[in-house]
């Protein structure tokens, strides 16, 4: 087995599309939209993503909506662009999906708490790990329902994925709950 840590998401999804991963193992919500193009194992865990901000920003988002017209940083290559895109139609306005960067989630968070950057959108079980340490953060605002979390394979490897299901059924892992 090889381990090869990856950052950005569309690094390790290209990966795998062109054959040289196997499987990414991260948090990856099970999408429509990821379900057309790669197989997905049986959920893991629970998670749904949220507006990570600055306690005391003038701007404040206390409910998704008020994202309209507004900016959100996401970690590049990241799924997370179409849940954004179907709130921004749920909302009737645009929501500006900044991701032209090499960041991960995690540096988000970090440049959220820096006040390098306004805000951003990471799973909740994540933003929750790291704002641990920072009482400046807020995490209240949820952008999307609990969603079911997997990883990926790539796609003509059925077997992996029956291997990989058979492991996730039969394994010490805890029921799935939000993390």
């Amino acid at each position: 087995v090889k381990f090869h840590p990856f950052a950005p998401m569309d690094y390790a999804l290209d990966g795998l599309r062109a054959g040289v991963f196997d499987v990414v193992v991260s948090s990856l919500p099970s999408t429509s939209s990821l379900k057309q193009e790669l197989l997905l194992t049986d959920r893991v865990y629970l998670d749904r993503q949220v507006l990570v901000q600055r306690r005391h920003d003038p701007h404040f988002i206390r409910e998704a909506h008020a994202l309209a017209g507004d900016s959100v940083w996401i970690a590049a290559g990241s799924p997370l662009r179409d849940r954004i895109r179907n709130l921004s139609r749920e909302i009737g306005d645009t929501i500006y999906i900044m991701s032209d960067h090499p960041y991960t989630s995690e540096h988000l968070v970090m440049l959220v708490a820096a006040g390098e950057i306004p805000r951003a959108v990471v799973n909740e079980g994540l933003a929750r790990r790291l704002a641990a340490a920072d009482t400046l953060l807020d995490l209240s605002t949820p952008v999307s329902f609990t969603q079911f979390q997997t990883w990926a394979v790539a796609p003509s490897d059925t077997a992996l994925r029956r291997t990989l299901n058979a492991f996730l059924a039969s394994s010490a892992l805890p029921p799935c709950s939000r993390t």
